[in-house]
């Protein structure tokens, strides 16, 4: 093999994502270390090998998928000649089934013939999981339109499930309130599209930077809940004020200029003597104390106690 050929082959084998390429025979002439890790089957297993081969045909919503244990490009490398991408369920080595997103594009010689397909594919577990849990939501109830995340009675079901939870396995969590800062004068000057835009980048930064196993719910107009699991007291400050800061670096588009986005935060533990009812009141507090020394600034309760509270600025 060439340097050139050497050099991207380095390059691809640090991808996360799968990648594999087939020439015109649809035999399989290369496949990454990120393929083996999502599939199990080695490159030994693979290269030269055709990649429809053990194909099953089924049917999902779209009666247009196809599973086997490779993603499979169509047979007539797209038809069109042209980039394809869609999602798949694929069969792992081991026996199970994976969601994969695969994109697909063909590869052509000098003569723009087609000599093969570079095919591109990736986990989609929790692109698929976020769309079962958001449609459960929706058939209980439980869904805030906006936001697609959970609403204000699921918030407090989580809450209550957490607090069962410290009680019973003695596991922490913190809980912060976020609040965007100047949601109504966007909504009067701009528009409410704009202000629902704006709440909507918040939900979608703070998702996109918490754990999984975490919840974020929208709490109130302007306010999103987040119940961090298994947090360390020591931990609830840095992690608020981190989500603070990426907060105040995204941005809402109006007209033809982007607008900084700010939030306050308020930070609490959860403690076992808490209710529902005492955690938000301590919440309310210590937002409001927040909102009071201006925005991009966390606050956090110390302890469940009236009077403890320490504010925090970035």
């Amino acid at each position: 093999m060439n340097v050139d050929a050497e050099f991207w082959k380095t390059i691809l084998d640090y991808l996360y994502d799968g990648v594999y390429v087939v020439n015109r025979d649809r035999t399989i002439t290369y496949w990454n270390r990120g393929a083996e890790r999502i599939s199990g089957l080695t490159g030994d297993e693979t290269v030269g090998t055709q990649c429809w081969e053990n194909v099953r045909a089924y049917l999902d919503e779209l009666e247009r998928s196809r599973s086997s244990s490779v993603p499979s490009p169509r047979t007539d490398f797209g038809g069109d000649g042209l980039y394809h991408e869609e999602q798949v369920v694929v069969r792992h080595k081991e026996g199970h089934r994976i969601p994969v997103m695969t994109r697909m594009a063909v590869i052509r010689d000098v003569d723009e013939t087609i000599t093969g397909a570079v095919v591109l594919f990736s986990d989609n577990r929790a692109m698929t999981e976020a769309r079962v849990k958001i449609g459960q939501l929706e058939k209980m109830a439980l869904l805030d339109p906006l936001t697609q995340l959970g609403n204000r009675q699921y918030a407090r079901a989580q809450l209550q499930r957490s607090l069962d939870e410290l009680r019973r396995y003695s596991w922490p969590f913190g809980v912060l309130i976020v609040s965007l800062a100047d949601f109504s004068k966007l909504s009067e000057t701009h528009g409410v599209e704009v202000g629902e835009q704006a709440l909507k980048t918040v939900a979608k930064t703070i998702g996109a930077n918490v754990r999984s196993s975490d919840t974020i719910a929208r709490w109130g107009t302007d306010e999103l809940l987040v119940i961090l699991l298994n947090m360390a007291d020591s931990h609830l400050l840095p992690v608020a004020t981190k989500l603070c800061g990426l907060v105040s670096e995204s941005t809402v588009t109006i007209g033809t200029e982007l607008q900084p986005l700010t939030v306050s935060i308020a930070a609490t533990m959860g403690d076992p003597s808490d209710t529902v009812a005492s955690i938000i009141e301590r919440e309310e507090r210590v937002i409001a104390h927040a909102r009071a020394e201006g925005g991009n600034r966390v606050t956090v309760a110390l302890s469940p106690q009236p009077n403890s509270t320490e504010p925090s600025e970035e």
